[in-house]
C-alpha cells in the first residue's frame, strides 16, 4: 500500500460527516513524528488512513475509508492509505496527489508507473479545496500515451480549460462547480462503470467525454440513459455520437470551417 496526502485539514467519512473522528470510530496515539504515525498505520492491517497533528504529535488512526477531506488552517494533515490504480482514484484523491511509498513492492512500483505525467498535464482535476457544491461535473480523460497523445493534451488544455476557466488544483468554487475526473483508460465496460459512478453516485449533470469513437459512444450511451449532458472532442461529421440529443461538441472539424 502507499499513502496519499489529502492536504492540510481534517479527514472525514463523507461530506455530511462533521465529527472529525470517523463518527467516533478512530483511535488516537501519541507518536514522535509524522513518519512514526504512518509506520503505525502501515503495521495495522485495518488502518485506512491517519490524521496527524503536528503541534501535539497526535496520530489519529482511521479504520473506515477516508472519503472526504475538509481544509482548515490547523496543523492537521489527512493522509489516506490506498493501493489503487490511477484509473480508480475518485473524489479528492487524484494523480496529482502527494504519494509516499512506504513499502516499495513490485505492485506499488507498477501502480506508480501507471500514473503518467499526463495525469498532471490534463489540468481539470479535483480542486485542492474540494467540498460539496451545487453543480457536479464528471470528467473522463485518457491518461496513457498513444498516437493521439499530444492532440489529447492540446484539446484538454484549450477546450476544457477555456470552458471551465480553471487550471489544475485551482479553486473551483466559481459558479458553484464541483469537478471529479476519472481515467478513461481500459475497456468499454470499465468506462461505462466509471461514467455511471459519476452520474449515479456523485450526481454529475455534465460529463466530459474522452477521445475515441468507441469510448465516447460508451459514455454517450450512459449520458442518454441518465438524461445528462455530455461534452467532448467530437465534430459534426461524427455521425455516430452526434446523433445523441444530449451530446455537444467542443471541437470543429477542418471541413466545418
Amino acid at each position: 500500500a502507499f499513502f496519499v496526502s489529502m492536504g492540510q485539514g481534517t479527514c472525514r467519512l463523507d461530506a455530511a460527516d462533521t465529527t472529525g473522528n470517523g463518527r467516533g470510530t478512530t483511535t488516537t496515539y501519541d507518536v514522535t513524528s509524522r513518519a512514526a504515525c504512518l509506520d503505525l498505520c502501515f503495521s495495522l492491517g485495518w488502518c485506512t488512513g491517519v490524521e496527524f497533528r503536528e503541534a501535539r504529535l497526535k496520530c489519529e488512526i482511521w479504520n473506515q475509508t477516508v472519503g472526504y477531506f475538509r481544509t482548515s488552517s490547523s496543523a492537521n494533515e489527512c493522509i489516506a492509505k490506498q493501493e489503487r490504480a490511477c484509473a480508480d482514484w475518485v473524489g479528492t484523491a487524484s494523480c496529482a496527489a502527494s504519494i509516499e511509498d512506504l513499502n516499495a513492492t513490485t505492485r506499488v512500483d507498477r501502480l506508480l508507473r501507471s500514473c503518467p505525467q499526463a495525469c498532471a498535464d490534463v489540468t481539470p482535476t479535483c480542486p485542492s479545496d474540494f467540498r460539496q457544491l451545487d453543480a457536479n461535473v464528471g470528467g473522463l480523460y485518457l491518461t496513457s500515451g498513444g498516437t493521439v497523445y499530444q492532440s489529447q493534451l492540446e484539446q484538454y488544455h484549450s477546450g476544457y480549460n477555456m470552458f471551465f476557466q480553471m487550471r489544475g488544483q485551482v479553486n473551483a468554487h466559481s459558479g458553484a462547480l464541483e469537478l471529479t475526473s476519472l481515467s478513461a483508460d481500459g475497456g468499454e465496460e470499465a468506462l461505462i462503470t466509471r461514467a455511471r459512478y459519476l452520474v449515479n453516485r456523485l450526481g454529475a449533470k455534465v460529463l466530459l467525454g474522452p477521445y475515441g469513437d468507441e469510448s465516447f459512444e460508451a459514455v454517450a450511451t450512459v449520458a442518454e440513459e441518465s438524461k445528462v449532458v455530455l461534452m467532448g472532442p467530437i465534430s459534426k461529421s461524427n455521425e455516430t455520437v452526434a446523433s445523441h440529443d444530449t451530446v455537444f461538441s467542443m471541437t470543429r472539424h477542418p471541413s466545418d470551417e
